[in-house]
């Protein structure tokens, strides 16, 4: 078998011997190259999405608040879920096509074994997002989008 392959390496490049193609000691000697960016041109631009969305939204909302301070304004807002457990809460913000309004959806996970179904109390959950004031300064509705219902608070 060895013979074999040596006869095969030293017969591949005619008057070259071992310096023929298939000598797997001259496979990557080659140099490299650069790609131009226009022929792989397969990833959008700024790239792909790394992260993908896995939390439902929010069953029912049932409060939203606004509270401005000197150097930006807090979203909260408060949801009833179906049952107790739900984790993991973010307000998420959606590109939407008003520059005036701010768009959130209200992201939760669900629990990850059976929970009891309890008193409404216990089943509320709670988020928040932070707008800084040169953000805030053109916003005039800020919409929070859950499962069943979304709530708008106006200036």
């Amino acid at each position: 078998m060895m013979a074999l392959v040596l006869a095969l390496a030293s017969c591949s490049g005619g008057s070259s011997g071992w310096g023929g193609r298939l000598n797997p000691l001259n496979w990557f000697d080659g140099g490299s190259f650069s790609v131009d960016e226009r022929q792989s041109a397969l990833a959008p631009r700024g790239g792909y999405r790394t992260e993908t969305e896995y939390r439902q939204l929010a069953d029912q909302l049932t409060a939203l608040s606004v509270e401005r301070g000197s150097v930006g304004t807090i979203v909260t807002a408060t949801a009833l879920m179906p049952r107790q457990g739900w984790f993991n809460a973010e307000l998420v913000p959606v590109d939407g096509e008003d520059p005036t309004e701010a768009v959130y959806e209200f992201r939760v996970e669900g629990p990850l074994s059976a929970t009891a179904v309890g008193p409404a109390r216990s089943r509320e959950i709670t988020a928040g997002a932070f707008l800084s004031t040169r953000d805030a300064a053109t916003i005039r509705t800020i919409r929070v989008i859950g499962a069943r219902n979304s709530r708008t608070a106006r200036r």
